[in-house]
């Protein structure tokens, strides 16, 4: 009985030893699974982050590449644009497209929208969006923001000109971008286009004016140029990072603007690679109320919430099946101490599986990476690091002293810093709880990134990467942002910096002379062949640019047709006037384009360093001086900075602002001289000629500013006065008296002439038929076909259509056979010419003969003498003109001079 008890008591104890023991086995495993789940998803999940952030930046980057561009150029061209876009883009497809989107004041608008449509974008119109999503002008604003060019639409999309400073989201994302000068990233919106998730978001980076200062809000706002623009599908961008990294799965992944506690709703969905089915994302509160894990990913000035989720038996889940056996074992331990031992050895085996995909993903990771404990020992490595450096097996052993792989890798060529130092720094920033970066260039060429980050309870982990592709496409990047794409040539940045370099370094005595040169005649070339043959000529005169270059002389395309020399020790004038000689002879010979023969010349400005100036800007303004005068005086020369051409080009820019107030002032005035008809010898119409009625200098002639009108473009606006003032004064004259009024070359190349026209009938309600309008060959010279439409547009609307100065051009039969003129008007050279060249009065008789076979009027301009309209007659002349009947009067003398008829003919000295 007392043997009973003592052994009820011994197997009693030992139950409750082995309860304890088991209960407390089982917790103690239990717990370690549940961590070392947690740890895995843990990883996994910080993984996905950093993969995805690293990423986003890297693409984020390109944007930067794109705003160089323009930092280099004053202007960039639409196939300028198109080629670095190419470059940009290819090989990738997380960005859908990129745009560029300038400023454009109010003042500009105009300028701007016919800017682009010369550009091939045919009605470009500043246009802003509708409630109904429809597309409208804009309204007038003090400054547009409209999409100019984009990688991705074709000439015709209605998204060229569309405004996004519209008040709402795309507005406030430029404004953040250009006030802290960094990306700004739209919050999402519904792309039009696209398949799948169509959720995306647009990052702008502002572009401020080169060499002007943006270093405070106001100077960024007054100074801003455009941004460049890229826009992201944000799904597209996130499966295309996930695509690149060979991270296990198991994990769904959901994203979420910061404010998502707020209701904002869910950015993206990535269900885990592996799954099978087909999972519906689930709330934001039921992930969040499971196991998960959540980060932060930076994108441009936005955050986005990253949170990733353990799909069903995924990373996170234990299993507690050795936990279990454990628990039974221990409570069977004498029974079935073989199904204990059985138990244990598959436990060991999942372990091992577990630490086998551990290596597995170690062996995979693109980087080599290393992690070490608090005592700066080795704990885990990949093979990665002793491929990446060429070392054994043994050099990277766990347990191996941080020191020591150190040592060794300076022992084998590998690492340029003192072994001792580096492992000092690094240990301080880990115990602080800092990360370290460092780029190393090996001697084999390859460049490594290394980045320590220190682990929670002590040590760090250490990656290793090979960016040696990424160091050599930014450098690629760096080089096209310093280099013009279409002719290889350094551009404007790159020439400034290279001329602010040797003013700093520029020694004593030592000089050299800056030549500023420009194409003559290549925007006839570009409106005639078009831009493919215009960047072909391009190309070839930047070929034989770099044949007239000598060893230090430096050679940049500026932009547009405009090119820039450096000529190094220029010590006397003569070296840099054989150098522009050789330059005009060399531009001056026929260049072949497709076969076609086409002739150049160059115009050349020259400014000396140090002593015009040893300011870089002020040395390239004096040259751009030289040069405008050099093609004022012919074109096709050269010419070196004199101190009276500023003196000149102040005058000039006075004569601008008096001719911009004039317009305003009401300062010009319209004179008018009689057509006659030779047959009735009555006046049958007049002419409007144009005064400037100047407050200070009088009366200002033509000569001295219709030349700067036309070139400043101003010419547009005094041209519509005159016509709307002519039409005016002559709705008041008989019915049967005619106006004719003078069109430059360039309203047709910059206003709707029709609609000018259009608007000075219906305001005055003179009849179309009364008004003729005149023209010179120089208008069909230019855009030809588009003026052509412009004036049988005209003609339709009852019009007349006069060429003026025929037979001083180059085509002028050509241009009859092109367009059934009304009327041709023999210029005042040949009528003075009559008495002294048989060639004039030959010519003067075909142009008449040629007139009536056509049925078309000829008029006689400059008649002077009773013999030249006596000669007229007898040659069948229509119509003449000039002193002897009357000069130019003003309106007020019209109606007396109408009273007394016929006109008696007079010389007028």
């Amino acid at each position: 009985m007392k043997g009973r008890i003592l052994q009820h008591w011994a197997l009693l104890a030992t139950a409750c030893v082995g309860l304890v023991f088991s209960c407390t086995a089982w917790f103690a495993a239990s717990v370690r699974e549940d961590r070392l789940a947690e740890l895995e998803f843990s990883a996994r999940a910080d993984n996905h982050l950093l993969t995805l952030q690293g990423g986003i930046n890297t693409y984020l980057s390109r944007m930067g590449a794109l705003r160089a561009l323009y930092n280099s150029d004053d202007y960039v061209s639409r196939s300028e644009f198109q080629i670095f876009s190419e470059e940009l883009l290819r090989g990738q497809n997380a960005i859908l497209a990129v745009s560029w989107i300038p400023r454009v004041t109010h003042a500009q608008r105009e300028a701007h929208e016919l800017l682009a449509v010369r550009d091939g974008i045919s009605g470009y119109r500043i246009k802003a969006a509708k409630g109904d999503g429809g597309l409208v002008p804009a309204p007038e604003r003090a400054e547009y923001f409209p999409i100019f060019y984009s990688s991705r639409e074709k000439p015709d999309s209605h998204i060229y000109g569309l405004d996004l400073n519209d008040g709402g989201l795309r507005q406030h994302t430029l404004e953040r971008a250009r006030d802290a000068d960094q990306i700004a990233t739209s919050p999402s919106f519904k792309l039009s286009a696209g398949e799948g998730d169509r959720n995306g978001f647009f990052v702008t980076l502002p572009v401020y004016r080169v060499a002007h200062p943006h270093d405070t809000v106001a100077n960024r706002r007054s100074n801003l140029v455009g941004f460049v623009q890229g826009v992201f599908q944000i799904g597209v961008l996130i499966e295309t990072v996930l695509k690149e990294t060979a991270s296990p799965g198991g994990l769904d992944l959901y994203f979420y603007a910061v404010d998502s506690s707020r209701g904002t709703s869910r950015l993206y969905f990535h269900p885990s690679r592996i799954r099978t089915d087909s999972p519906q994302p689930l709330p934001l509160d039921t992930v969040t109320a499971g196991l998960h894990w959540s980060g932060e990913i930076n994108v441009g000035d936005a955050v986005w919430k990253f949170i990733a989720a353990p799909i069903p038996g995924g990373p996170g889940t234990a299993s507690h099946a050795g936990s279990l056996l454990l628990l039974a074992g221990c409570l069977l331990i004498t029974l079935l101490v073989m199904g204990y031992i059985l138990a244990a050895h598959r436990h060991a085996e999942r372990i091992h599986t577990k630490n086998e995909q551990l290596d597995a993903a170690l062996g995979n990771m693109p980087q080599a990476l290393l992690m070490f404990d608090s005592s700066a020992r080795l704990v885990i490595g990949n093979s990665h690091y002793q491929e990446m450096y060429g070392l054994s097996p043994d050099a990277a052993k766990p347990g191996s002293a941080f020191l020591d792989m150190v040592r060794q890798l300076q022992q084998g060529g590998m690492f340029p810093a003192d072994p001792e130092t580096y492992a000092g720094d690094l240990l301080s920033a880990i115990a602080q709880g800092n990360a370290l970066e460092n780029v190393t260039e090996l001697p084999d060429g390859r460049t490594i990134a290394i980045v320590h980050h220190p682990i929670p309870g002590g040590g760090w982990v250490t990656t290793h990467e090979d960016i040696t592709s990424r160091v050599s496409a930014e450098a690629k990047m760096s080089y096209m942002a310093l280099h013009d794409t279409l002719t290889n040539l350094p551009n404007r940045l790159f020439f400034h910096k290279d001329l602010e370099s040797r003013l700093a370094h520029l020694a004593r005595g030592q000089k050299f002379a800056i030549l500023c040169l420009d194409l003559d005649n290549f925007k006839h070339v570009n409106d005639t062949l078009g831009h493919p043959c215009g960047d072909s000529l391009l190309r070839q005169a930047a070929d034989r640019l770099r044949g007239c270059m000598r060893e230090g002389d430096s050679l940049a395309r500026l932009g547009g047709d405009e090119f820039a020399i450096l000529q190094a020790s220029a010590t006397e004038p003569a070296m840099t006037t054989s150098l522009m000689t050789r330059i005009i002879e060399v531009i001056g010979a026929p260049f072949d384009i497709d076969g076609q023969q086409v002739v150049v010349g160059v115009s050349i400005g020259v400014a000396l360093a140090p002593s015009d100036s040893t300011d870089p800007d002020q040395i390239l303004k004096l040259a751009d001086m030289a040069l405008y005068r050099a093609k004022a005086d012919g074109r096709g020369t050269y010419r070196f900075f004199e101190p009276e051409m500023d003196a000149r080009m102040q005058a000039r820019r006075i004569m601008e602002l008096d001719l911009r107030k004039a317009i305003t002032k009401g300062e010009f005035e319209l004179h008018y001289q009689p057509l006659v008809n030779l047959e009735t010898e009555q006046i049958s119409g007049f002419e409007a000629l144009i005064r400037w009625n100047h407050p200070e200098r009088g009366m200002v002639s033509p000569v001295d500013f219709i030349p700067l009108a036309e070139e400043t473009a101003l010419i547009v606006p005094i041209g519509e006065w005159a016509l709307r003032q002519a039409c005016e004064e002559a709705a008041k004259w008989p019915s049967h008296i005619s106006i004719a009024v003078n069109l430059s070359s360039i309203q047709f190349r910059v206003a709707n002439v029709a609609q000018a026209v259009v608007k000075a009938l219906a305001h005055s309600g003179l009849s179309a038929g009364r008004l003729e309008l005149e023209i010179t060959e120089s208008v069909l010279l230019l855009n030809g076909e588009s003026t052509l439409n412009t004036l049988h547009q005209l003609r339709a609307m009852g019009v007349r259509i006069s060429m003026d100065d025929f037979g001083t051009g180059y085509s002028s039969l050509s241009y009859l056979h092109s367009f059934p003129f009304d009327k041709i008007k023999i210029d005042r050279s040949f009528v003075h010419d009559l008495s002294s060249s048989e060639n004039s009065m030959a010519i003067i008789r075909a142009v008449t003969g040629l007139g009536s076979s056509l049925g078309m009027k000829t008029t006689g301009e400059g008649v002077e003498t009773r013999e030249e309209l006596e000669y007229l007659k007898r040659e069948g002349c229509t119509e003449a003109q000039g002193f002897l009947f009357s000069k130019a009067i003003p309106a007020r003398e019209v109606a007396s001079m109408l009273a007394a008829r016929p006109v008696n003919a007079k010389a007028v000295a």
